[in-house]
């Protein structure tokens, strides 16, 4: 089978390079797979990845490429760039939408019309049995509005060609929304949309706001996020870190330093706490380089008093974590503490407590309550939780909360992981084996 995927799948982000990696592992290697990405500057993990994890592949990398903004195009990636930049100020996103207006809601023509060598992308994609649309929370109106549109128009493309072509199209484990002012944007994508399958990875809004598309229920499918459930090459991979299991606590965050600086006092005190009360060693786990996580870890050394208890996972090599190197480090850590979505997800999956902080997305909370209330509350189904012990929104709150309840936190959400989560987990994995099963038997 020729299998096309489309997707942030060139990201250096975690998450996203990670959910390729489990979905094309899940999908097996007798396949033919055609890689739609797109490129970033100064980003050259992908190559990397693809070499590193798919080397008895079948694997052909296409690069879809737009020509050349107009001046108009280029005056309004300014004023985008303008408001972003606004917005990371903290000045609330859509009342400047309001004010600015939104724009560019192109329609799936004019998306096309900005390829570069269409003829010969529609020739790829004309060879395919199938087109995955891989799992994320892309689809919303940050991906629209921000600078990484453009990118977003680059997921789009290969869905519209093949939409066009009357291929089979399945989204996996995908979160949908908000859309607010961009909803005209994508009413006029998922519409129409024929003859495809819509995974949904919650059961809070995202098939809710595809209904509100005009999304029919009978198109959407249930299924859990693509790194929920891991595929047991992962799971059965060596484990080579040297660290004893529940000897230490995993960290990761990706919050500005100068927002840490801020807790100062806080991080200070919960590692003195956690080092010399609870003898944990600290392993600091960076899922980007520079600010993504690499500076952050650098920063909480200086910070940690005992250093020979501080480790920090070594991205330098290849420039990406490994992602059975993060499944190892979370599953026998005594406790995660984390900012990304998907750290929560792989100590979900893993059986790991877990606290993390929700980050504002355009002035609310909308996306990461969607994402991370919702992987809480499909894991837990059928059982009593409370989401503030997994889920802060202030930085300080978190620390002080572990350093005060450490064994606790660690007492109350093992418990969870027991008989009534084995079956819901049993229950997941059979929706995604069904899932891929019907992906692969079209």
């Amino acid at each position: 089978m020729k299998i096309g995927i489309t997707g942030p799948i060139s990201e250096v982000n975690f998450g996203d390079y990670g959910m390729l990696i489990n979905n094309v592992y899940d999908l097996g290697n007798k396949h033919q797979y055609k890689f739609f990405y797109y490129k970033r500057k100064g980003v050259t993990e992908f190559d990397n990845i693809v070499n590193e994890y798919f080397d008895d592949y079948n694997i052909e990398k296409v690069n879809v490429k737009f020509k050349p903004q107009n001046k108009k195009s280029e005056k309004r990636s300014f004023i985008n760039k303008v408001i972003n930049k606004l917005t990371r100020k903290g000045i609330r996103y859509l009342n400047l939408m309001r004010v600015a207006k939104p724009f560019e809601h192109l329609t799936p023509l004019e998306l096309l019309d900005r390829v570069d060598g269409y003829v010969t992308l529609k020739k790829s994609i004309e060879e395919l049995d199938i087109l995955i649309v891989n799992g994320g929370g892309y689809f919303n109106i940050l991906w629209s509005s921000w600078s990484r549109k453009e990118d977003l128009y680059k997921i789009m493309v290969p869905i519209l060609i093949a939409n066009q072509l009357n291929k089979k199209i399945f989204f996996t484990g995908n979160s949908y929304g908000p859309f607010d002012s961009s909803h005209e944007f994508y009413r006029m994508f998922f519409k129409g949309l024929k003859n495809t399958k819509f995974g949904v990875r919650d059961q809070l809004l995202s098939e809710s706001y595809l209904n509100d598309m005009g999304i029919k229920e009978k198109t959407i499918v249930v299924i859990p996020d693509d790194l929920l459930v891991l595929n047991k090459k992962i799971i059965n991979s060596e484990n080579n870190l040297g660290l004893e299991k529940n000897s230490y606590v995993v960290i990761e965050t990706y919050v500005s330093i100068e927002k840490l600086e801020q807790y100062k006092i806080n991080i200070i005190s919960m590692l003195r706490t956690l080092q010399v009360k609870y003898n944990k060693k600290i392993v600091f786990l960076p899922f980007q380089k520079g600010n993504g996580g690499e500076n952050q870890g650098k920063y909480f050394k200086t910070l940690t008093p005992n250093k020979e208890m501080f480790h920090m996972y070594d991205i330098n090599e290849k420039g990406f974590p490994e992602l059975n190197d993060v499944y190892n480090l979370i599953s026998n850590a005594s406790l995660v503490i984390g900012t990304r979505y998907h750290t929560m997800v792989i100590a979900l999956g893993a059986k790991t407590p877990v606290v993390n902080t929700m980050k504002l997305v355009l002035g609310d909370y909308r996306y990461y309550y969607n994402k991370n209330f919702g992987v809480l509350n499909m894991v837990f189904k059928k059982q009593s939780f409370e989401a503030k012990e997994f889920l802060f929104f202030k930085q300080e709150e978190m620390f002080l909360h572990i350093e005060n309840n450490f064994l606790e936190i660690i007492s109350e959400q093992t418990k969870l992981f027991g008989p009534v989560y084995d079956l819901n987990m049993k229950y997941l994995k059979s929706l995604r084996s069904s899932f891929f099963s019907e992906i692969i038997k079209s």
